[in-house]
């Protein structure tokens, strides 16, 4: 029975274990996960785009040709300019092309799948480009406070460096969160549209680069690319769509060492890690970004890492490390809670025990209640004693197996003894 015992405790912590080191993380789409393809501006606008990441159900991105007026970090307004929102409705396979025609109310497609998306107008004055020459950005968030993704310019000379005549509604500014060559791209067109024609296979920096750089592209009318594209170094979860690096986390500590706090953590392996957030929280919700520590880049060995941080004058203290890689994509996140002051552990012995047992509470001062029950729950004497020691004399305790509870104003423990 007691071997039961001790087994299920066991179960209990190592469940503990994996609740905290593998938490889920909501998806963030970022600069640079998507990529424009194509562009026609006369006799049937539109525009294509690929993502590099699995797109999740729920996942908004929002399309505008509002120009950028950098100068007071701002869109252009216009009732004759566009703003499309797309929501995903199944998930999208990173790779894929998707395809928006501009119309009544305009169509959506995609080169191979079944995903689908569902969308919708935030004003529908004016849905399509220009033909002299305009611009398209994609972002999420708002339009009053929007987080850039990737950005494009078509005909018309390239993006803007002085200020912006919002009247003129063919020129913008580059958003400084964009840049062009990586995530935005300029494209001149001796017609109506241009696509992207260069490599389809390749590492999202690779693949970015390529399809940023106007060289790689042709003019054509033709929104729909050859192919779908192949990605191929990012690995994210089939289900939830999560980003997982590929690091193995050995272990994740917290020890309080005076006012400040020692972490430790050990990775077995690292692919294209370049760096770890270290965040602090006293609720375990609220996050504060306390240290920024270098990765190992790509290690098949084992690396240590160590950094201290300030106890903040809180009792309990919850620490998450986040994994990002070189493409800046953030793994799952290591959670653990640490104690900012050491306290006196809580102790039954001897064990086994004949005619006294001896138990020290973690408190100097206050009660603590000492429970002695068998392993069916019948218990068999509790005593109440002030300060951080008590002998409690076992005679009426035949031989076998029984549980302490030892509880104090800080903590309730139960503990396994044999009597002999």
């Amino acid at each position: 029975m007691l071997y039961y015992y001790d087994m299920r405790f066991k179960l209990l912590l190592t469940t503990t274990f994996l609740v905290t080191f593998f938490v889920a993380k909501a998806q963030v789409i970022t600069v640079g996960d998507i990529a424009f393809t194509s562009a026609k501006v006369s006799g049937g606008d539109g525009f294509s785009f690929v993502t590099f990441i699995d797109l999740c159900p729920g996942t908004q991105l929002i399309f505008s040709d509002m120009p950028w007026r950098d100068e007071t970090n701002e869109f252009c307004t216009s009732d004759e300019e566009f703003v499309i929102t797309f929501t995903v409705t199944t998930k999208i396979d990173r790779g894929t092309v998707v395809v928006y025609d501009d119309g009544s109310p305009g169509t959506v497609s995609m080169a191979t799948g079944a995903a689908t998306l569902s969308w919708t107008f935030a004003n529908q004055r004016n849905n399509g480009f220009s033909s002299d020459g305009d611009n398209i950005f994609a972002f999420t968030g708002s339009y009053a406070n929007p987080t850039f993704i990737a950005g494009m310019k078509i005909k018309d000379g390239t993006w803007m460096t002085g200020t912006v005549n919002c009247a003129d509604r063919q020129h913008t500014r580059l958003p400084a969160a964009l840049t062009n060559g990586t995530n935005a791209v300029y494209i001149n067109p001796s017609g109506d549209g241009m696509r992207y024609t260069g490599t389809f296979t390749g590492t999202r920096a690779a693949l970015r680069t390529a399809i940023n750089n106007p060289a790689n592209w042709s003019n054509s009318t033709n929104l729909s690319l050859t192919s779908n594209f192949t990605v191929t170094d990012i690995i994210q979860d089939p289900i939830t769509c999560l980003v997982v690096l590929p690091i193995d986390l050995v272990s994740f500590t917290g020890t309080p060492i005076d006012d400040a706090i020692l972490l430790n953590w050990t990775t077995l392996s690292e692919s294209h890690n370049d760096h770890f957030d270290v965040s602090v929280s006293t609720d375990g919700s609220s996050w504060t970004k306390v240290q920024t520590v270098p990765g190992a880049g790509t290690s098949s060995f084992s690396h240590d890492y160590s950094i201290v941080d300030e106890a903040r004058g809180a009792a309990l203290l919850y620490y998450k490390l986040t994994m990002v890689d070189d493409d800046n994509n953030a793994g799952s996140d290591a959670v653990i809670a640490v104690k900012t002051k050491l306290e006196p552990s809580i102790q039954v012995f001897p064990n086994p025990a004949s005619e006294f047992m001896t138990v020290v509470s973690d408190q100097l001062h206050g009660s603590t209640t000492v429970t002695i029950s068998d392993l069916s729950g019948k218990t068999y004497l509790s005593e109440v004693f002030e300060g951080q020691t008590t002998m409690i004399p076992l005679a009426i305790l035949k031989e076998g197996h029984y549980l302490v509870r030892v509880c104090s104003e800080n903590s309730v423990s139960v503990l396994p003894i044999t009597k002999m």
